[in-house]
């Protein structure tokens, strides 16, 4: 989709998209303890906290989307500064990242459902 861009694009692109890795990382780490905590419950035959597990790591979801939405709307160059030194790339990097931000919340409550 991108290949018609600049070599900077793709890779402000590339750069933005290591941010998205390790928040992916995080998300699914969330799930699957959401999952661990729950498969012990349900073999005790205890439904009940697994209401509160689950609806824990919807709020922890939930607040590291916000979080990292925020992160994201406050200070873009920063953090693409983490990742590459080049202000060509980090331009194109903050320009996909205005975009790709709005993502972040409803991917992390996904991935919640999900588990």
């Amino acid at each position: 989709m991108i290949g018609g861009y600049s070599e900077a694009a793709l890779a402000g692109v590339a750069a933005i998209n290591q941010v998205q890795f390790v928040y992916h990382q995080l998300t699914i780490g969330i799930g699957e303890a959401l999952v661990v905590l729950g498969s012990q419950y349900w073999g005790q035959k205890r439904t009940e906290p697994i209401k509160l597990v689950a609806s824990g790591a919807f709020l922890l979801a939930a607040f590291t989307g916000i979080l990292l939405f925020t992160l994201c709307a406050l200070f873009p160059r920063q953090i693409m500064t983490l990742f590459t030194p080049y202000d060509n790339i980090i331009e194109q990097g903050v320009m996909y990242l205005e975009i790709i931000k709005y993502s972040y919340l409803t991917f992390a409550l996904t991935a919640a459902f999900l588990a």
